[in-house]
């Protein structure tokens, strides 16, 4: 019969009513002015969250409407994700699902396939089986938690999902989304190019630092060991005149020669002096002073255009 209206009183005709409805009357009945997609309020209807900080999502409470048939969860319920692939990223979907052949009404988890560039499964709309997409979930190679930033929430793009809004106008939120995604798209870019125009400036300040410190540092500690052993060297040859100091030299077989001044009550040294005369003719001059912990050497070289040269270290 292609015409059919409803509904209506049934009248017994023999026992048995003329007028007959089905479930699928209803349906369409509802579908001329319910959209599809999950109801607005509240704004957690159906969304999919990452609460425990490991491979299980949570799928809040709430209600779809699909071509005509109702979904309602009335509490929170969980999805283990799939392990994840030890070399590629997938992308799994969760979807709400109408099934007219078994007829109800669940949320399903969908395993994308892992690759290079990974897609996520495709949603099934068919006479008998009609998906809406509540996330998409990117499962990161070798990850064993989902991250906040690894679900995308699909329900407001209305290729995908949608809001329920009713009374023949079905509100499309798809500009919107894409225009939300894009401008977090642009932003994550901008604060990416930014991060890294800081870093590279960052480093490059530091290396200039270093560099113009090292120089200093250099020069600094070069002068500086020379006023030391300078300081020292005087010392050693001046200690030996004061009260209570012994000094003592030692003319070593290796033709080295090393001299100490020590306390002449208990004999703890006080500073030492080791001259070496090395076989290309310079002399290194070692010098220890005790109380300072400090060791300074330096080598004087002879040089053939008959100039001398200090080195200090």
């Amino acid at each position: 019969m292609a015409e059919k209206s409803f509904p209506f009183d049934a009248v017994e005709i023999e026992g048995i009513p003329d007028r007959v409805f089905f479930a699928e009357d209803f349906a369409r009945y509802f579908r001329q002015f319910v959209g599809n997609g999950v109801y607005p309020n509240p704004s957690s209807n159906l969304q999919v969250q990452t609460l425990n900080n490991n491979m299980v999502l949570t799928v809040k409470k709430g209600a779809a409407f699909i071509n005509g048939y109702t979904y309602v969860n009335t509490e929170d319920f969980e999805i283990a994700i799939n392990t994840a692939n030890g070399s590629y990223n997938r992308k799994d979907i969760i979807v709400v699902q109408l099934d007219l052949v078994n007829r109800e009404i669940l949320v399903k988890y969908k395993t994308g396939v892992a690759s290079a560039n990974p897609l996520a499964p495709a949603l099934v709309r068919t006479s008998d089986t009609y998906e809406l997409q509540l996330a998409e979930i990117l499962v990161r190679s070798g990850t064993q938690v989902i991250l906040d930033t690894d679900i995308t929430d699909t329900r407001l793009n209305a290729s995908k999902c949608g809001i329920v809004a009713g009374l023949v106008v079905q509100i499309d939120t798809t500009t919107i989304f894409n225009s939300y995604m894009q401008a977090l798209a642009d932003a994550q870019a901008d604060i990416a190019e930014f991060k890294e125009e800081w870093i590279t400036g960052t480093i490059q300040q530091w290396q200039n630092w270093f560099a113009s410190t090292g120089l200093e540092w250099e020069t600094w500690f070069t002068n500086t060991k020379a006023q030391i052993f300078d300081a020292v060297y005087f010392d050693f040859d001046n200690w030996r005149y004061r009260a209570g100091q012994t000094r003592g030299t030692v003319f070593n077989p290796d033709g080295s020669i090393t001299e100490t001044i020590s306390s002449t009550v208990g004999g703890a040294l006080v500073a030492s002096k080791v001259t070496v005369f090395n076989a290309n003719g310079s002399i290194t001059e070692t010098l220890y002073h005790a109380e300072e912990n400090v060791t300074v050497t330096k080598t004087t070289v002879f040089n053939p255009d008959g100039t001398i040269s200090e080195v200090i270290v």
